[in-house]
């Protein structure tokens, strides 16, 4: 049974005399307590001031009154008496827990690194990103079979896109207008017209689709399958023109940045495989480590970057020669993305909640940004000027 409360209606409640109210009244029935904002993010050392307020039965906050409030980590962020929540320089989260007379309710606050301008959260495991030449980006939400979209440069969300189930990457035609998804436990690739924010067709394949990319000249679209299979699907006809298998299932692509012939596939195995498309062969394997997941390639084709997740690190590959260094990551990378002028690589790693960017061409780390939970793909604006993160733990962070 609800406990309620009954009080005259505030206009009336809070004349300081009877004779101050002469309106008629309404009796409003208080049932529980609410916390706004309840779910809110702020940047390191930053503050953020939380309100308490009754709700009627309805839900509606009535009147704001003087809770206490206790924060579940001290050490990450303190809260005063009054409700402001003041970082301690930890990134983290915390629950801050008011009460007033029989009422209790929660918030949450999350503290963010500071090299983070805003933080939206979105529901259904985040994991996918895109950004098109038009500053839509899309995030793809395993759990929800559908794609969130983001206007740039507004950090809110704008619109969704409902697709097919699990639906693991999400690529943009070089117009923008058009946008692929691959939805992996309904066996195919989703044609998504951005316009509309509409599925509008979708691509059978032999297999639960990984990772989709476009070809620099928008001609073909490539993805990967759970089966070991690597598909180039002719875009002006949806039709696959190009098969190859491999031993285990690829999840990362990549494309040669002079030479429209050759692609890079990252293969679960520890492998890459370097295949001119054009010949439909693979002309070499190279050996990178013990689990390859994302991968870029450096500008001038000289090195490819593979992120060995199992391995824990950061393998830097010469192309001329095939020989591999290691750089040793604080815990299991996923992907690797090199920034539009590619001068950076941004490396997600998955199970220390960090993104780490490094000097492409000298390899040193030039900052570690805390993200926190489980960053997934990467993606930037066309001009290079933010870097949107997908997090598995249910936000996308946007860092400048």
């Amino acid at each position: 049974m609800r406990l309620r409360t009954g009080f005259v209606a505030w206009a009336c409640a809070l004349a300081s005399a009877a004779s101050a109210c002469h309106t008629a009244t309404e009796l409003v029935y208080v049932t529980g307590l609410v916390v706004q904002p309840a779910d809110t993010t702020m940047q390191q050392g930053a503050t953020v001031q939380l309100r308490a307020s009754l709700v009627d039965t309805a839900g509606r906050p009535v009147l704001d009154v003087p809770a206490s409030f206790v924060s579940s980590d001290s050490n990450t962020a303190r809260v005063s008496p009054s409700g402001l929540v003041t970082s301690r320089g930890l990134v983290g989260a915390v629950v801050v827990t008011a009460a007033y007379s029989i009422f209790q309710a929660a918030a949450r606050v999350r503290i963010v690194d500071s090299n983070v301008v805003a933080s939206l959260p979105l529901p259904g495991r985040p994991f996918g990103i895109a950004v098109s030449s038009q500053g839509v980006v899309y995030v793809t939400g395993l759990d929800i079979a559908a794609l969130a979209r983001i206007d740039l440069p507004a950090l809110v969300v704008s619109g969704s896109v409902t697709v097919g189930l699990a639906p693991t990457s999400v690529a943009f035609t070089s117009s923008g207008t058009t946008a692929l998804v691959a939805n992996q436990l309904s066996s195919n690739v989703g044609v998504i017209t951005v316009a509309t924010n509409t599925q509008s067709s979708t691509i059978a394949l032999s297999g639960d689709p990984f990772i989709v990319r476009v070809s620099p000249d928008d001609k073909l679209l490539w993805v990967t399958t759970n089966v070991g299979g690597l598909y180039g699907i002719d875009l002006s006809t949806n039709g696959i023109v190009h098969t190859f298998s491999f031993a285990t299932a690829a999840n990362g692509l990549a494309f040669h940045p002079s030479n429209d012939s050759l692609l890079y596939a990252s293969v679960t195995d520890g492998t890459v495989k370097e295949i001119n498309f054009k010949r439909d062969v693979v002309l070499r394997t190279l050996s990178v480590g013990s689990e390859a997941q994302g991968l870029a390639v450096a500008p001038d084709a000289s090195e490819l970057y593979v992120a060995d997740q199992a391995g824990g690190r950061l393998q830097v590959v010469s192309l001329a020669s095939g020989a591999v260094a290691s750089i040793a990551l604080p815990g299991q990378p996923f992907d690797v993305q090199l920034s539009p002028d590619g001068t950076k690589l941004w490396v997600g790693v998955r199970t220390a909640g960090q993104v780490l960017v490094f000097n492409r061409s000298t390899h040193a780390l030039l900052r570690t940004i805390q993200t926190g939970g489980a960053p997934r793909r990467i993606a930037f604006n066309q001009a290079g000027t933010i870097a949107v993160i997908a997090n598995e733990a249910g936000w996308v962070d946007f860092v400048k």
